[in-house]
């Protein structure tokens, strides 16, 4: 089944490659727009769960592992995250 083929994925990323910082961030673009939302909404949902020095590393972690996907121009990037991310973290990683 696809659904169990993504979660070992996700569960393998999330458990061995993304250090905790990366996944408070994840955490906490839950509520992201669907169709995208720009970095300033990104920095101001992240400002409670990193620290401001870390966030573009820890941005970058979640892009490198498709957990964050980008859009829109090089000036103007648009943040979403793909349904199936929002699937994993919601049946996996907040109901545990």
């Amino acid at each position: 089944d696809v659904q169990k083929m993504f979660n070992r994925i996700y569960l393998r990323i999330w458990t061995q490659l993304l250090d905790d910082e990366a996944k408070k961030l994840l955490l906490s673009l839950l509520s992201i727009n669907p169709d995208g939302s720009d970095l300033d909404w990104v920095k101001q949902m992240s400002r409670h769960h990193i620290a401001e020095q870390d966030f573009n590393d820890k941005l970058e972690q979640l892009q490198n592992y498709s957990l964050v996907q980008v859009s829109g121009t090089v000036s103007s990037p648009v943040y979403s995250l793909h349904r199936t991310t929002v699937v994993f973290l919601n049946s996996e990683i907040l109901l545990r």
